[in-house]
């Protein structure tokens, strides 16, 4: 499957054997979108990712305040969960935006309410879509932080979990553009105030 229009280019990616949730992640895997109490981790850094989100709706890099989007998260092979949050880049930590539940997800048991969503049962799935809305104006630069669970060994009580990051998308100024012909004329205007300045 191709998957170079999901985010998949400076993601950080984290291999780690965990506990399945076959109900979802726990209000405790929301601060850090990783498995916690579990001594037996392995963590792996990689410049590519197995699962990505579509993060190319994003024109230019760029999301509208308030607006909805419809994410899709897949990857190479099925997987059995995931837990999805944006997050302000400035700190990493601040969830923004809101999910609305749908299709294989659920929102999740985060602090701050429809800030997260999670899956609502171990089966395979392909592929999870689900709505986020923007955060309000002003909120500057964000991040998708997000799980997978891939396979599970109930003999072992271990799974594969990838965590990652998205590249950083940026508040849009609302899509406004300026046409030649306007350009034109307000650089012209600035240097008749600069000239007439001059005198």
């Amino acid at each position: 499957m191709n998957i170079g229009m999901f985010a998949g280019v400076g993601l950080l990616l984290t291999v780690v054997s965990v506990q399945s949730r076959p109900t979802g992640a726990p209000a405790a895997a929301c601060p850090s979108i990783e498995p916690i109490g579990h001594t037996n981790t392995t963590r792996i850094l990689n410049n590519t990712a197995s699962y990505g989100l579509n993060t190319d709706i994003f024109t230019g890099g760029a999301y509208v305040p308030r607006k909805q989007y419809t994410l899709i998260l897949k990857g190479t092979e099925v997987f059995k969960g995931l837990l999805v949050q944006a997050r302000l880049m400035a700190d990493q930590k601040t969830p923004v935006g809101n999910f609305t539940a749908g299709g294989v997800v659920k929102l999740s048991a985060c602090d701050i309410p429809s800030s997260a969503v999670t899956h609502f049962n171990g089966d395979d799935k392909t592929d999870a879509t689900f709505v986020w809305t923007a955060p309000a104006n002003g909120t500057g630069t964000i991040q998708f932080w997000y799980a997978v669970v891939v396979n599970y060994d109930p003999a072992k009580l271990e799974n594969t979990y990838y965590t990652l990051q998205t590249n950083p998308i940026r508040e849009s100024n609302g899509g406004a553009t300026v046409s030649p012909t306007a350009l034109f004329w307000l650089v012209m205007a600035a240097v008749c105030i600069q000239a007439f300045k001059s005198y």
